[in-house]
């Protein structure tokens, strides 16, 4: 495993999605927790996730959605954490990930080719982000 930064975590909105709300309060449950983060903001492809968790040693990426749209963002995400060895690393996303009601979007996204370990949909209470975070790291 590549030495890490002991609390560092990249943040950000995945996809075209421009909603704050959700990652602001992430990024302030985790400051506040002692984590160092480093947030991407809006808009933000997967791959730049990617590109800060190699420039700042990151131990993970917290990516928030709240458009529906999560599937379509991080399509070939997980080969991409493959191709670069960045798979010693942790993906997580949470939010509204999905429009569509009949996709069991948890299902989905944690499959190899999205490359997340944790996926929180419509989850109210950030701090089971937190604890599994503390607790994975």
């Amino acid at each position: 495993m590549t030495e890490l930064l002991d609390c560092t975590v990249v943040t950000g909105v995945v996809g075209e999605d421009v909603h704050t709300i959700g990652i602001d309060m992430i990024e302030k449950h985790l400051r506040d927790e002692g984590f160092d983060v480093v947030s991407l903001g809006v808009k933000q492809p997967y791959e730049e996730f990617l590109d800060a968790i190699e420039r700042e040693k990151a131990a993970c990426a917290v990516m928030s959605s709240l458009n529906g749209h999560a599937i379509q963002s991080c399509g070939g995400m997980g080969e991409e954490i493959k191709s670069r060895n960045l798979d010693d690393r942790y993906y997580y996303i949470g939010g509204n990930l999905t429009l569509d009601p009949d996709v069991n979007v948890e299902e989905v996204l944690l499959q190899p080719e999205y490359g997340f370990d944790r996926v929180y949909h419509q989850v109210e209470d950030i701090s089971v982000l937190v604890e599994d975070i503390k607790r994975d790291l």
